[in-house]
């Protein structure tokens, strides 16, 4: 549970690495729909930057906070990650309003990142600007499609991106065929 920045893109990189799945929990998300997320009984670790995390150690969890996390100085061998292997779980509000965990495996967002990718031509010269919600599905193309083809992720904080005028002039949006999402998914329909 991180805010927007390039601290979620490590902290799913590093959950990736060590053989689990992440759970992209928003920060700004309704405080119930949080801890029905953060119950799950299959969510085993935390991983915050909350000042004061013990709150969430009653729903289960192991928490660790993000200035913890790189501190282990242990060399430990990774899990072999396979096409079938869970990559991420996105919660969805379902018909019912329950937060309910859809499960994607490295092997479908594979599939989806090369044929887009491919599809638009995305490569190392390119910058795409990450609009999407880390908690949102289209993020994961935002990042790890363009990290995949060896472009520029521009991250940018949630005020930001709830105010585009904010930073206007910061980015230029048209230096890259790709630009934002929105039109990189034109051209591949």
């Amino acid at each position: 549970m991180l805010p927007r920045g390039p601290e979620q893109i490590v902290a799913a990189l590093g959950v990736m690495a060590a053989g689990m799945a992440y759970v992209p929990i928003s920060p700004s998300q309704p405080q119930q729909r949080v801890a029905t997320i953060v119950s799950s009984p299959r969510l085993r670790f935390l991983l915050t930057d909350d000042p004061s995390p013990d709150h969430w150690a009653q729903a289960g969890v192991t928490v660790i906070t993000f200035d913890e996390a790189p501190a282990g100085d242990q060399d430990v061998s990774l899990p072999a990650v396979g096409p079938a292997d869970s990559a991420y779980v996105i919660y969805t509000s379902g018909t019912t309003g329950t937060p309910k965990g859809v499960e994607m495996s490295h092997g479908a967002v594979w599939n989806t990142i090369e044929t887009v990718s491919r599809r638009i031509g995305l490569g190392p010269q390119d910058a795409v600007l990450g609009v999407s919600a880390f908690d949102f599905d289209l993020s994961v193309y935002d990042a790890f499609g363009t990290l995949c083809a060896g472009g520029t992720l521009v991250t940018i904080p949630e005020s930001a991106r709830q105010t585009p005028t904010t930073g206007s002039g910061r980015f230029n949006l048209t230096a890259s065929p790709c630009g934002t999402r929105f039109p990189c998914c034109s051209r591949c329909f």
